[in-house]
């Protein structure tokens, strides 16, 4: 890309059991179907679902090891890469007391440990460089998180970056509890940080119009953020049960050509069409809100420069292979006449043949009468 747009995306909703690992996922199918790279973090220490989910290898070991990342086999040339993981590097430390094995971490939380709160920062980092990072909140990390923007100067390295933007998806499932928490973090953040809020119709049909009764909707109007909302996916207790245990990604369950015969609960035709279903409106929800517009613009201009390019290239070479075409067949034609295009042989001039002469011609040359005969 030309400039390349970074974005550092939380979601977050601080009250626990809101519904933000469900939008996480669904946020993550549509970056997938519009084909938009981008780099997740669970920052779930002890349940990271959604990671489990799309990253099942590297949240399998972190949940293995309490939730702090993965071991290694000891190394004499184990040493710190750097002071936090980047999405493609592990960074090694210290073993822990009384292990023998080298100590790897691979997964980034915040905590009230200062060494944490450092390697938070390469979520910053890395949209920065241009990436669309995505990170899943657990609930109550509003102190920390805040404390994090302050300490490390995050919201002004963010601001100074024209090209960069951060988001709080907030997603509220409409109670009193977690609707005070919206109106907190839009008072806190809202003037530096661009909110959306998420409204769960899953867990509260009303969730929308209560957040349009409480006294946070002026904020919300006056800010001009966009409110969406999560639809509900319609499934039995049995079947919600299955599926969060079967870590089956939303898409994998809607693809009516894929069979999961260790589930045949959810092979039902009808599961895999409301999956679909669900599917369909969080992807024009999520499209709503333009916060993905840029980078989808950007993406079209590459394509548009690529196809004009194999355009040209193609018309390049077509005009290429026509003028050999012509001089072969201009070389064809003049080797067949005898000549070498200016109108003049190649080869020695032919002799002409003899006219052919009547009997009697030839008998006036021998001065012979014919009447004679």
């Amino acid at each position: 890309m030309s400039q390349l747009i970074g974005q550092l995306h939380f979601i977050t909703g601080e009250k626990g059991g809101v519904g933000k690992s469900m939008y996480c996922r669904a946020l993550l199918e549509y970056l997938s179907k519009e084909a938009i790279d981008y780099i997740f973090y669970d920052a779930d220490r002890t349940s990271p679902d959604v990671g489990l989910v799309y990253e099942p290898s590297k949240y399998d070991k972190i949940i293995a090891n309490g939730g702090r990342g993965t071991y290694s086999a000891p190394s004499d040339e184990a040493t710190v890469k750097e002071d936090y993981p980047t999405a493609s590097q592990i960074v090694t430390v210290a073993p822990p007391p009384g292990g023998e094995e080298s100590f790897t971490y691979s997964h980034i939380y915040f905590s009230e440990d200062e060494e944490d709160i450092f390697k938070a920062d390469r979520l910053c980092d890395q949209a920065l460089e241009g990436n669309i990072v995505i990170v899943n909140l657990p609930a109550q990390v509003e102190v920390i998180l805040d404390r994090w923007f302050d300490q490390q100067r995050i919201l002004e390295s963010i601001e100074s970056d024209e090209s960069t933007k951060m988001y709080f998806w907030f997603v509220t499932d409409g109670s009193p509890e977690s609707l005070e928490l919206l109106s907190h973090s839009i008072k806190i953040f809202a003037q530096q940080i661009n909110h959306i809020v998420v409204c769960n119709l899953g867990l509260h049909r009303r969730a929308r119009e209560s957040v349009a009764h409480h006294g946070v909707a002026k904020r919300i109007n006056e800010m001009n953020i966009p409110v969406i909302d999560l639809p509900e996916l319609i499934f039995s207790k049995p079947e919600m049960q299955l599926f969060k245990e079967s870590r089956l990604k939303l898409s994998e369950l809607a693809d009516r050509t894929k069979r999961h015969p260790q589930f045949p609960l959810l092979d039902r035709v009808l599961v895999k069409q409301r999956a679909k279903t669900f599917l369909d409106k969080c992807f024009d929800a999520i499209s709503i809100t333009g916060v993905f517009a840029p980078i989808l613009a950007e993406m079209e201009l590459e394509k548009e420069k690529a196809a004009s390019a194999l355009k040209k290239g193609r018309a390049k070479k077509k005009a290429s292979s026509d003028t050999v075409t012509q001089s072969t067949t201009t070389s064809d034609v003049h080797s067949a006449n005898g000549t070498n295009g200016n109108g003049n042989s190649d080869s020695p001039r032919a002799t002409a043949e003899p006219l052919k002469k009547s009997a009697e011609q030839l008998l006036n040359e021998m001065n012979i009468n014919v009447s004679e005969f």
